[in-house]
C-alpha cells in the first residue's frame, strides 16, 4: 500500500525510500511488511498503514479503513439505514474495479497489450510507475470486457451504470465503450477507481481521448486525475501544480514531482478549483502553449481565484508541454521554472499587450473587461484590490471609472452563477416571471417593442418594483433618443439593479425569433394580470361589495381561456 505513494527499493527484509514527510537526499524511510509498520529515521515519523494514510493522504480513520477494505475486496459493516442506493453504488464500484484489473492485466501480461506498453515506455514511463497508477490496455473487439465481466458474475445493468458499456440508441446489443486504447484509471479522493480515460495510439477518425460518461460514481467536473495520491504532498507544501493531461502528470511524477493534478479533459471547473483549495494556498498552472492551452489557463485561473487561492502561470521555454520539457531538460531545470512563474493577472496583461492594438479605444475597452473579469471573481479582498490597481495602471483610466465598470461585470458573473445553481438544482421560475424578464430583455435589445408592450399591457405591467423601474427608464431613454440603453440603465439605476440588468443581457441569445418571443411574453403577463384581477374580485364577492362582480369574473375567465388557447402549441421559451 505505501509503495503506491513512495518509491521503495528492497533491502533485506525491509523496503527503503525517500521520506514523504520531509525533504532528504539519502533514503531514511523504512517499511517493514512483516510487522506492518513504517519508520523514518530522519524525521521520526512512524506508525502503521492507517497512520500513514491519515498523515500522508489527509484521510480520516474511517476513510482509511474503507480504502483498505476496498483494496482487499472486503465490505465494512454498515448501519441499518444503508439502503438500496448503497447497494447499487457498491455494484458499480465492483464493476469499475474489475474493469481496472482487466485492463491492467492485458497491458502487462498479454501479447495484445504489447503496443500499449511499448507506447508508455517510449514516452519515458517506467514499469514501476505504470504499475503504481495501474495503467491498462482496452483490447480490440466489441465485447471483450463485457464477456469477461458477465462471466465474473457482474450484471449488464451495472456495467451500463458504470459507463463501461454503450447501449445503442437504435437498439441492439450493448458493447464496450473503451476499445484499443491505453487506459488511465481515475480515482476519487479515497483512491477508489470510479472511471477511466482512454487514449488511442493511431489518431484518425476516433477522438484522441475518451472519458467515462457521468455516472453515480464519476462526475468529470468534480474530480481531478492524481488527487488521490497528490493531496498529501500538496498539503505538505501548500502548493499544487495543475497540468493539462494524463501524460503531463505521469511524466512529472516519474521525475519526482508529486504535488500535481490534472483536470479530466476540460478547463478547470469551479468544483475542481474548490477541491484544490482544500489543500493548497498557491497554484501553478502549467498548460500547453497552444491557443487551447492559453484559453484553459485563463478559465482555470479565474476559477482558482474564486476559490480563494493565489495563482501563478509557468511559461515552458522550448517545449510544448510539461511532459516534453521535463523529459528533455530534467527535474533540475523544471524546479528553476517555478520561482520565475508570473502572477496570473500579470501574465494575462502580457498576452493582452501582445494580442490587442491598445491604441484603439475599442481594443483597450476589451482589455479592461478581460482584466476586470478576473478581478470580479477574486474572493480574497486584498488580492481583489491589488488586481484592480494593476488594471488601472495597465488601462490608464481613473480607478473610479474601472470600479464602476467592475460592479457591472461582477453582477453579470453573479447572474451566471445563480443560473448555473438553478440548473443544478433543477429549479424553474414561474412562466410569468420568465415572461417579464424576457419582455424587458427584448425591449432592451430592440426598443421598438416598448410601444406595443404599453399598448397590450399598460404603462406599468410589472408586479415587482425593480422591473417597473427598469421599464420606466427604458421608456424614458427611448423618448430622449438615447442610443446605448445598457449604459443608460447602468448610469441611472442604483447598484441593487445591476444583477437584473445583467440577467437581461444574458437572456439576449434566447430572444429568437423576436416577434414570437414578444407575443408569448405579453400573453403570459396578461394572463397573470387577469388572474390577479379575478382574485381581487373574488374578495369583493365574499364581502358582497359588488353584486355584479360575478359577471365581470366570467368575462375575465373567458379572456384567460382565449389567451391560453392562443398559447397552446405556440412558441415556448427555453427554461433557465
Amino acid at each position: 500500500m505505501i509503495g503506491q505513494y513512495v518509491t521503495l527499493k528492497k533491502r533485506g527484509q525491509n523496503w527503503v525510500g525517500l521520506c514523504p514527510f520531509h525533504a532528504e537526499r539519502t533514503p531514511s524511510f523504512t517499511v517493514t511488511p512483516s510487522r506492518g509498520i513504517f519508520k523514518c529515521f530522519g524525521c521520526g515519523k512512524g506508525g502503521d498503514v492507517y497512520s500513514f494514510l491519515i498523515e500522508h493522504q489527509k484521510m480520516t480513520f474511517t476513510q482509511a479503513c474503507e480504502m483498505l477494505a476496498g483494496r482487499l475486496g472486503l465490505q465494512l459493516p454498515r448501519s441499518s439505514s444503508s439502503g438500496k442506493e448503497d447497494k447499487v453504488r457498491d455494484r458499480l464500484f465492483y464493476a469499475v474495479n474489475f474493469a481496472k484489473d482487466f485492463f491492467h492485466h492485458l497491458l502487462l501480461d498479454s501479447g495484445e497489450g504489447k503496443k500499449g506498453l511499448e507506447y508508455l515506455l517510449a514516452r519515458g514511463l517506467e514499469r514501476p510507475l505504470i504499475g503504481q497508477f495501474e495503467l491498462g490496455w482496452a483490447p480490440a473487439g466489441r465485447d471483450r470486457l463485457k464477456k469477461a465481466a458477465l462471466e465474473h458474475g457482474i450484471d449488464e445493468e451495472s456495467l451500463l451504470g458504470a459507463g463501461l458499456l454503450i447501449s445503442p440508441e437504435e437498439g441492439g446489443e450493448s458493447y464496450d465503450r473503451f476499445r484499443e486504447r491505453v487506459i488511465f484509471p481515475i480515482a476519487d479522493t479515497r483512491g477508489r477507481a470510479v472511471g477511466f480515460g482512454g487514449r488511442v495510439l493511431e489518431e484518425g477518425q476516433q477522438a484522441k481521448y475518451l472519458n467515462s460518461p457521468d455516472t453515480p460514481l464519476y462526475h468529470k467536473g468534480e474530480l481531478l486525475f492524481g488527487l488521490d495520491r497528490a493531496r498529501g504532498p500538496i498539503s505538505k507544501l501548500s502548493r499544487a501544480l495543475v497540468v493539462e493531461g494524463y501524460m503531463d502528470l505521469l511524466s512529472l511524477y516519474q521525475h519526482g514531482v508529486d504535488n500535481v493534478v490534472a483536470p479530466l479533459g476540460t478547463a478547470l471547473t469551479g468544483e475542481q478549483a474548490r477541491l484544490i483549495s482544500r489543500y493548497a494556498r498557491e497554484v501553478f498552472l502549467l498548460y500547453d502553449a497552444d491557443a487551447a492551452g492559453l484559453k484553459a489557463t485563463f478559465r482555470g485561473g479565474d476559477a482558482l481565484l474564486e476559490a480563494g487561492v493565489n495563482v501563478r502561470v509557468v511559461t515552458l521555454p522550448n517545449a510544448k508541454d510539461p511532459d516534453e520539457f521535463i523529459r528533455k531538460q530534467g527535474r533540475e531545470a523544471f524546479d528553476k521554472l517555478l520561482p520565475h512563474a508570473a502572477d496570473f493577472l500579470d501574465r494575462k496583461i502580457e498576452l493582452l499587450k501582445d494580442k490587442l492594438d491598445l491604441e484603439l479605444v475599442s481594443e483597450r475597452e476589451k482589455a479592461a473587461d478581460k482584466c476586470l473579469e478576473s478581478v470580479a471573481v477574486c474572493r480574497d479582498e486584498l488580492v481583489r484590490n491589488l488586481y484592480l490597481k494593476k488594471t488601472v495602471e495597465f488601462i490608464g483610466v481613473p480607478e473610479t471609472v474601472l470600479a464602476e465598470r467592475l460592479k457591472r461585470i461582477s453582477a453579470q458573473h453573479d447572474t451566471r452563477q445563480r443560473r448555473e445553481l438553478d440548473r443544478s438544482e433543477k429549479t424553474e421560475p414561474p412562466a410569468g416571471g420568465r415572461a417579464e424578464l424576457y419582455l424587458l430583455a427584448l425591449c432592451l435589445k430592440d426598443p421598438a417593442y416598448l410601444e406595443p408592450a404599453v399598448e397590450k399591457l399598460g404603462e406599468n405591467p410589472f408586479g415587482q418594483e425593480r422591473l417597473a423601474e427598469v421599464f420606466d427608464k427604458l421608456k424614458s431613454a427611448r423618448r430622449q433618443g438615447v442610443r446605448n440603453l445598457v449604459e443608460a440603465l447602468y448610469g441611472s439605476l442604483p447598484d441593487s439593479h445591476y444583477p437584473l440588468i445583467a440577467e437581461m443581457q444574458e437572456a439576449e441569445p434566447m430572444l429568437q425569433p423576436p416577434e414570437q418571443v414578444f407575443n408569448w411574453c405579453w400573453q403570459q403577463i396578461k394572463i397573470t394580470q387577469l388572474k390577479k384581477e379575478m382574485k381581487e374580485n373574488f374578495l369583493k364577492i365574499d364581502s358582497n361589495a359588488d353584486p355584479d362582480v360575478a359577471n365581470v369574473q366570467a368575462g375575465l375567465n373567458r379572456q384567460i381561456k382565449q389567451l391560453q388557447k392562443d398559447l397552446t402549441g405556440a412558441f415556448w421559451l427555453p427554461k433557465f
